[in-house]
């Protein structure tokens, strides 16, 4: 009876000392998991913060930036989807960008003058990340000669020079932040 008492005393010491050893190594685990994310954040929030000086650049200069950027590129550094309600840091900016139109979503008065506004799609070459684009002058007709125009296969490569505005957006789960891009002429875009 003795012997069972030592054997049970030495296995519950020894189980706590596993414990104590799992609850360490989980521990180390995590910190170094977080490490690596504070790393990874440091990164994007320096590749962000060059992206938006360059937006940045806009205001003085509208051809400071020289590239045309990707929709993918886009939705990455402006951080989308937001917070509903929230300003975006890339909202207010200039912006080239650069895709192929989605000619089943555009939607101009010749066409459609039910409807109060003019817009189209622009879709990268995944056609899995979209962005709209919304004509706002008065007589947006130029706009979308040219995009119908330009109707032809295979697909030609849109440029857009545009401002980037935000927008909330319900959903099913309640609510997101998301851009739109606006021009007013027809020299904003081309193939």
């Amino acid at each position: 009876r003795e012997y069972c008492m030592t054997i049970k005393k030495y296995l519950h010491s020894r189980i706590i000392i596993f414990a104590i050893l799992a609850i360490i190594f989980w521990c180390i685990f995590f910190y170094l998991k977080l490490q690596n994310q504070n790393i990874n954040d440091i990164k994007d929030k320096s590749k962000k913060t060059t992206f938006i000086e360059n937006l940045n650049a806009f205001k003085d200069n509208e051809d400071s930036l020289k590239e045309y950027v990707a929709i993918s590129e886009l939705i990455s550094l402006c951080n989308l989807p937001g917070k509903c309600g929230e300003k975006l840091p890339c909202e207010g900016k200039k912006v080239k960008i650069k895709g192929y139109v989605d000619f089943r979503n555009v939607f101009d008065k010749e066409h459609y003058p039910q409807l109060p506004y003019e817009k189209f799609r622009i879709f990268d070459s995944t056609k899995t990340k979209v962005l709209e684009v919304w004509a706002v002058s008065d007589d947006n007709s130029g706009i979308f000669k040219k995009i119908y125009n330009n109707n032809i296969k295979p697909p030609s490569m849109i440029f857009v020079k545009s401002k980037i505005e935000g927008i909330d957006i319900p959903t099913n789960d309640g609510c997101r932040r998301w851009v739109k891009l606006t021009i007013d002429n027809e020299e904003d875009i081309s193939f």
